[in-house]
């Protein structure tokens, strides 16, 4: 089978959706099918090499736009699948241009934060377009896969209940396992304290003002405990700004952006691992956390639920009024919200035996639900359903 991926971002930017798309075509390649890539994402990432990858600009210039658009329309025509991560612009020209091509080609959509969900601080007008590409490309898809039941539930505005399938982010189970633990990656000597983690890019909707904000009443019980911060984004400045003015420096550090492929040398350290958002599907770095047998404290929000089994592998916060995904997050929240979330962690911190059989669960319900070795059979199975016909 000829698949073709298309995302609107891409390696070498870093978050759910890049890895997702990856290890989807990873996946698809060792089941023996032929994979390529498109995204519009120009700048050359590390895995390029290992299946044919076109990198070609979306723009407004006329001659960009027609290059991009050719391309497209090339690789469409010689594909059997196009699955299209993100309901969002690629997607959406995606199904305006199966339009012109005479055979079949099965179009997939898998629902990731981006293009589902209404962004905040948008123009009317970017808006408008935003909901314009949500509808085409939902509207075209054969199938569509979400990520959370959220999402099943947006989908449904617009397509039949029929052609959306649950499958959530799932992770490489083999990649992450546990080893040694490295003390040396740590900016500051170990000397057996509590390691609070979190992975996250530095934006909104990821909450990490949020912990930040919570860390005071977590010193006050317990002024050893150390919190590690992996990520960047647009809030780094504004976060350290914070950590100076709360004078917790010494006990918050930023690590800084970390490629996929040492995140676990990272992650491996965590005693405790925290995703204090307010919009999520399934989360690849919570998932990847799980995977590395960690305790986990996270908002009762979006996806969250399904992965985090209440007082079973970790802890749901209510940080927000809301179980529904929200991207307008603020930059902090009511004193009452931020004590419940510094109890919570504070309860994995006094409670070592409760961490490790958290961290067994978690381990646990990554090998049961959320393994690509298990559900990539499904995935290919959703290509056949929906209407390929190898002859």
């Amino acid at each position: 089978m000829k698949i073709l991926i298309t995302t609107d971002s891409y390696f070498p930017t870093l978050g759910g959706a890049e890895v997702y798309a990856y290890q989807l075509a990873t996946f698809l390649k060792k089941e023996g099918h032929h994979v390529e890539l498109l995204t519009s994402e120009t700048r050359v990432g590390n895995h390029d090499s290992e299946f044919p990858t076109h990198r070609v600009l979306f723009s407004r210039n006329p001659v960009k736009l027609f290059k991009f658009l050719r391309t497209y329309y090339r690789l469409t025509r010689e594909a059997d699948v196009v699955h299209s991560i993100y309901s969002h612009k690629i997607a959406a020209i995606g199904g305006i241009l199966r339009f012109f091509i005479k055979k079949k080609v099965i179009q997939v959509i898998s629902l990731q934060g981006r293009g589902i969900l209404d962004l905040p601080g948008n123009s009317f007008f970017y808006a408008r377009v935003h909901r314009i590409y949500r509808w085409i490309s939902l509207k075209r898809a054969n199938v569509v896969v979400a990520s959370c039941y959220e999402f099943v539930d947006i989908a449904k505005r617009y397509i039949s209940e029929k052609k959306i399938v649950y499958i959530p982010n799932l992770v490489d189970i083999e990649k992450f396992t546990c080893s040694e633990r490295k003390y040396d990656l740590l900016p500051f000597e170990y000397k057996g304290q509590p390691l609070v983690f979190t992975i996250r890019r530095l934006v909104p909707k990821n909450g990490i003002q949020f912990l930040i904000e919570s860390v005071p009443y977590i010193l006050k019980n317990n002024a050893e405990v150390k919190f590690v911060l992996i990520g960047w984004g647009i809030l780094e400045e504004y976060l350290k700004k914070r950590v100076k003015e709360l004078n917790i420096e010494d006990s918050v550090f930023f690590i800084g952006k970390v490629e996929n492929e040492h995140l676990q040398q990272y992650l491996n350290l965590a005693d405790i691992v925290v995703f204090p958002s307010t919009a999520e599907s399934t989360s690849i770095a919570c998932l990847e956390s799980m995977s590395l047998s960690k305790s986990i404290v996270a908002s009762n929000v979006g996806g969250y639920p399904e992965m985090v089994q209440n007082g079973v592998n970790g802890f749901l916060v209510n940080l927000t009024d809301t179980k529904n995904s929200d991207y307008g997050a603020p930059m902090t929240l009511s004193e009452n919200k931020l004590q419940s979330l510094a109890q919570t962690v504070m309860t994995l911190v006094r409670n070592p035996q409760k961490r490790e059989e958290f961290g067994k669960n978690s381990r646990r319900l990554i090998e049961k639900n959320f393994t690509w070795q298990k559900h990539i059979k499904t995935i290919i199975g959703c290509y056949k359903t929906f209407g390929y016909d190898r002859n």
